[in-house]
């Protein structure tokens, strides 16, 4: 029993055997386990994996599909992840995802070059696609916060008021959102709100929304007393044409 119980504990003390174990657990138990010790809390801080896992670090790469109504399955490709870490902290404040189909006539850049950014997740730079004439698939990011309060938060601790708490370094989304825009009613602003190139983090989202009637146009504040945003999500690169 103590062979193996020193057995257990030299794999806990080498950071790349430790590393290959917290990468199997949950985002949210990583949150908590950065607290056990100063070698975990150094594994997880430095791991590329984990650390996009908890939406700490970018990830960039996403295919795009192409709308294609000749084939047996038209659809979107994989979903980008939107961050639930925020729902126990922040209770109803979480990016959702929808679903678009973007038409030639609508197009915007949908195409963002993550090599420069992420060259450790996309070791080659994404081939150049011709894209046909029937559109493509897109998601949009949403979220809200309080227009006049502050946001209620599931438990007692005040999270929102941490000015190092984990959720203010996190992205909303993975890829991370780089633009939203205030809509309400399905009419959506021009110009971002917010802005950020290497993607908006929760807590430039948060400081800017609460400072918001400064700046921000009050007429899109919804009936429910909240600002609304909506984002494109960015792809990569598009899937390659047969």
């Amino acid at each position: 029993m103590q062979a193996h119980t020193h057995a257990a504990q030299r794999v806990l003390d080498t950071p790349e055997l430790l590393e290959l174990i917290l990468r199997c657990l949950p985002s949210r138990d990583l949150l908590l386990l950065q607290r056990t010790a100063r070698l975990w809390h150094g594994v997880i801080a430095s791991s590329p994996h984990i650390q996009r896992a908890l939406f700490m670090r970018p990830d960039w790469y996403l295919e795009g599909k192409i709308n294609d109504p000749k084939r047996a399955i038209n659809g979107p490709g994989e979903r980008p992840r939107n961050n639930l870490l925020l729902r126990p902290v922040l209770g109803g404040i979480y990016p959702t995802m929808t679903l678009k189909l973007i038409t030639p006539a609508t197009e915007q850049n949908l195409v963002r070059d993550p090599y420069d950014l992420s060259p450790d997740i996309v070791p080659q730079r994404p081939s150049k696609t011709e894209q046909p004439s029937t559109g493509h698939w897109a998601w949009d990011i949403s979220v809200a916060f309080p227009a006049d309060r502050r946001p209620t938060t599931p438990t007692s601790k005040p999270a929102i008021h941490f000015p190092e708490a984990s959720w203010r370094k996190m992205y909303l989304s993975q890829p991370p959102a780089t633009s939203l825009h205030l809509c309400r009613r399905w009419q959506r602003a021009a110009d971002p709100a917010i802005e950020r190139d290497l993607g908006i983090r929760m807590g430039d989202f948060v400081d800017l929304a609460v400072k918001a009637k400064e700046s921000w146009d009050e007429r899109f504040i919804g009936s429910d007393r909240d600002w609304h945003f909506e984002g494109p999500i960015q792809f990569s690169h598009f899937e390659e044409i047969a």
